[in-house]
């Protein structure tokens, strides 16, 4: 009787264990998947690069030409993305992504979790995973560094790193981003704020 009640709570241990490691690899699934489908459509923008920039001109002021036409076209995005204007879409995961050319250049907000508007009017990353914006930052960021004007991330102080043709002693380079930093930077931002990762190619 006593052995049968320790193979019982052993079961029990084993399964308590494997639901959350079972979870963790769910989460990191999802993490890997949302990283590949990011850089499919960074990478795929970046073949028309200099025709997306040409899109807007450089004295339109905060203009911006919405370019999920585009995206669309070139089937960049998943069919699991929510199309929700011409420049937005959602993911998955609760990601909200605008896609736009302004000022000669292409850029993509993301806005990681989303954003929800409370009742006092108040919009925050509710859905905000520091895990994911370590992710997106070390593998997709990191390795655009000779491609991106800059890249910032939104309520978060200090947090702007420039690309190799803009980076100097005072301005910080993508390329030498730590993990450190990133994750200090993805850890700052709370779901209390809207935090977005901005690129400017």
């Amino acid at each position: 009787m006593i052995e049968m009640l320790g193979v019982l709570a052993i079961i029990g241990v084993l399964s308590v264990g494997g639901i959350a490691g079972y979870s963790k690899a769910m989460e990191q699934f999802k993490v890997n998947k949302a990283v590949s489908e990011y850089s499919y459509l960074i990478y795929g923008l970046l073949e028309h690069l200099k025709d997306l920039q040409n899109i807007s001109k450089t004295n339109e002021g905060d203009t911006q030409h919405g370019l999920t036409n585009v995206v669309e076209a070139e089937s960049l995005v998943p069919e699991t993305w929510e199309k929700i204007s011409d420049h937005d879409y959602n993911d998955p995961n609760g990601n909200l992504i605008r896609i736009f050319s302004r000022n000669q250049k292409l850029v993509i907000d993301m806005y990681l979790g989303g954003f929800q508007v409370d009742e006092d009017g108040f919009a925050g990353s509710m859905n905000f995973s520091p895990k994911f914006c370590a992710e997106l930052l070390s593998n997709v960021v990191r390795p655009l560094h000779s491609s991106l004007y800059y890249v910032y991330i939104t309520n978060v102080q200090n947090a702007v790193y420039y690309g190799d043709n803009l980076c100097s002693s005072n301005r910080k380079c993508i390329s030498d981003i730590t993990l450190a930093e990133i994750q200090k930077m993805c850890n700052s931002c709370g779901k209390k704020q809207r935090c977005g990762v901005i690129f400017e190619f």
